[in-house]
Parts: C-alpha cells; sequence; structure tokens
C-alpha cells in the first residue's frame, strides 16, 4: 500500500480511502550504522496525532528521534530493524507510565531508506480485551472446576501452567497456586514422576497423542488410585509444539471392581475344580463296587458248588448225612439268594453308573460355556 501526504494531520491511501484520524502516522529515514544495523531514526513528516501520542513537540526535518523518545526509543529502533531484515510488518506495545495510555506501534519499510510508522491508542481496546479475558477465564474455571476429570497444561518443559481442582487433588495440594509452575518431579515420588515425564516426553518431543493411559497414584494413607490418562500437543499459529493438554479420569472404583471380579473368578475357579475332582472320585466308584460284586458273586458261585457236592454226598451215606443234608440246602439257598442281591446290586450300579456319565457330559458342557 503506498502512502502519500496531504498535510500534516491527514493520510490517504493510493487506492483513495483515508485512514482513521485516530491513527498517529509519521515517515522516517533510517540512518544505518555498523553491519547494517539501524542506528537512528529521522523525522520526515508525520501528523499532530503521532506527536500528541508520544508528547513531542513539533519535530523539524530529519532531526533524530533518539533525543526525543528516549523512552521508546531503543525498542522502536529494534522493531524498524526487524521490519527492515524481514520486509514485514513488525511491532510493538508501549505504555506511557505518565498518561497511563497504551498504544500499538507498528513500522513497515519503504522504499529509498525510509520507514512508515503507524501508532494507536489501544488503551480502550486492551481493557476492553482483559475484560474479555477476565470472564473468560471465570468461565474456563468456573467449568474445569467443576469437572470431574482433572483438566491440565504444561509448557514445554513440562511445567504445569494450568490445572483444575481435580488436578490438584490428584497432585496432593490444595489449591492452584502450589501446582503452577512445577514439574510432576515436585509433586510425586520419582518413580512415578519418571513415568509420567516419559509420556510427557512422547506428546512434547515426538508429537504423539496419548490416549487412555491408564495410571496409578500413591496416596498418604498409602492406597493406590488408578487414573485413565490422555495427553494431547499443543501447537501455536505456526504449528510448533508449545506445551500439552492433559486429561485424566479417575477409575479407582472401576478398577476395584475388576480387581474384586477377578478375585471371584479365581475362586469360581478353586471350587469348580474341587467339584471336578469330587465328580471323577465319584465315577470310580461304581468301577469299585462292580468290582466288589463281581468278587461277591463269584463267591455265592462257589458257594452253590458247596451246596451240590454236599447234597450230592448226603445222599450218598444215606440216613446218617439227613443233619448235613439240611446245612447244605440252607447253604445253596443263602447262595441263590447272594446271587439274586448280586444281580440287584449290579442294576443299581449301572443305573449309578449312567447318573455320574450324564453328571460327567453335564460338566464338560459347563467348562465349555
Amino acid at each position: 500500500m503506498g502512502i502519500s501526504v496531504l498535510n500534516k494531520d491527514s493520510f490517504q491511501t493510493l487506492d483513495g480511502n483515508t485512514l482513521p484520524l485516530e491513527l498517529g502516522l509519521a515517515i522516517v529515514e533510517i540512518k544505518l550504522g555498523y553491519q547494517g544495523r539501524v542506528q537512528d531514526l529521522l523525522w520526515q513528516e508525520g501528523n499532530k496525532l503521532f506527536s500528541r501520542y508520544l508528547s513531542i513537540p513539533e519535530l523539524r526535518l530529519n532531526q533524530s528521534l533518539a533525543s526525543t523518545l528516549s523512552g521508546v526509543f531503543t525498542d522502536l529502533k529494534d522493531a524498524a530493524q526487524k521490519a527492515l531484515k524481514t520486509k514485514r510488518l513488525a511491532g510493538l506495545i508501549w505504555q506511557d507510565h505518565e498518561s497511563k495510555q497504551t498504544y500499538l506501534i507498528q513500522i513497515k519499510a519503504l522504499d529509498k531508506g525510509k520507514m512508515l510508522i503507524c501508532i494507536l491508542d489501544a488503551t480502550d481496546a486492551l481493557k476492553t480485551m482483559n475484560e474479555k479475558l477476565y470472564w473468560n477465564e471465570i468461565l474456563l474455571n468456573s467449568i474445569s472446576n467443576n469437572l470431574p476429570s482433572a483438566v491440565y497444561a504444561k509448557d514445554s518443559e513440562a511445567r504445569k501452567i494450568l490445572a483444575n481442582q481435580a488436578d490438584c487433588r490428584n497432585s496432593g495440594v490444595d489449591n492452584v497456586e502450589e501446582i503452577l509452575g512445577k514439574t510432576d518431579f515436585d509433586l510425586f515420588p520419582r518413580h512415578i514422576a519418571e513415568q509420567f515425564y516419559q509420556d510427557d516426553l512422547t506428546v512434547l518431543r515426538d508429537g504423539k497423542s496419548i490416549v487412555d493411559r491408564e495410571e496409578t497414584l500413591g496416596t498418604d494413607n498409602g492406597d493406590e488410585r488408578w487414573l485413565r490418562t490422555s495427553k494431547i500437543p499443543m501447537k501455536d499459529s505456526s504449528g510448533k509444539i508449545v506445551g500439552l493438554v492433559g486429561f485424566g479420569y479417575d477409575i479407582t472404583l472401576e478398577k476395584r471392581l475388576e480387581q474384586e471380579n477377578i478375585a471371584v473368578q479365581n475362586r469360581i475357579r478353586e471350587q469348580q475344580q474341587m467339584v471336578e475332582e469330587m465328580i471323577l472320585d465319584l465315577a470310580e466308584i461304581p468301577e469299585k463296587m462292580n468290582e466288589l460284586i463281581t468278587g461277591i458273586a463269584d463267591m455265592a458261585k462257589r458257594t452253590k458248588m458247596v451246596s451240590i457236592n454236599a447234597a450230592i454226598e448226603s445222599a450218598r451215606v444215606g440216613e446218617h448225612g439227613r443233619g448235613f443234608h439240611i446245612v447244605a440246602e440252607e447253604v445253596g439257598r443263602l447262595s441263590d439268594e447272594s446271587s439274586n442281591a448280586t444281580t440287584e446290586i449290579r442294576d443299581a450300579i449301572e443305573e449309578v453308573n449312567t447318573l455320574v456319565q450324564r453328571i460327567l457330559q453335564l460338566w464338560e458342557e459347563v467348562k465349555l460355556d
């Protein structure tokens, strides 16, 4: 944008638009020194607002600003050097301690060693901005301090620059002032702080977010607390990582329930193992009983044979063997009853065995489920 001077009080752009009268404007000539550094700024022309804002008398052509703007000249010269080097606007904010006014100053390099200096009274604008920031801060604090999750921010050195009440509780402090400017090494045992710091480096150095990382915290009474933590990079307008924002949700109750559930599951497995062993022992009983009954049946057969032989011998000796014959009949009868009982017991054992096999089958199905 080209600038042409109409008179001491107004400037106009080459496209015909008049700049606001609230804007103080001046054109100065650059005086360079060693290695092309800006050494001085020489007055060429400007409007009355420029002189009034900076509380300087009317200047003459080529008069040095170093003597008349001693309070702000060094900053003004540095801004001029930056504008000359970058070919872009350079600026600064200057506060007049006597008038308590705040000014926004911008400098742009022109052709032929000239520079345009613009100065704007930003006192009211900054006051409005500060009021907005004040209410924004109240709103932010009201929201963050009533969240159940910890919310915090750290700078590029992993120092806390923002924290809500939940984060204060997690850090073992009573208020935000005790946590700001500190690192995790100032707030937690070293073995815990080291893990937190490694996570911070992943975000700050590598630019990688951490999502839903489960972390443990110790308490003064020795209890263990669990947090589900997420950390994301915080970047400036150029994309440079300048810090991180973190969120921590207390999942202590959830973890305790999980641990209790694991303990219950372990007890159930132990009881299942005991039941399984009992069922396997039960499955062996029919086989053992069957072996016992087989022995009894064999004994009954042998007893029957003894009874038959005794009856034959009794018949052979006639009247003298009558008593022996009675005994033989009784033994035979008992043998028959034993044989019948053995058959009934064997049938009962078979039913028990069928039931045990069914129990084993159901148990296997339960274990698969």
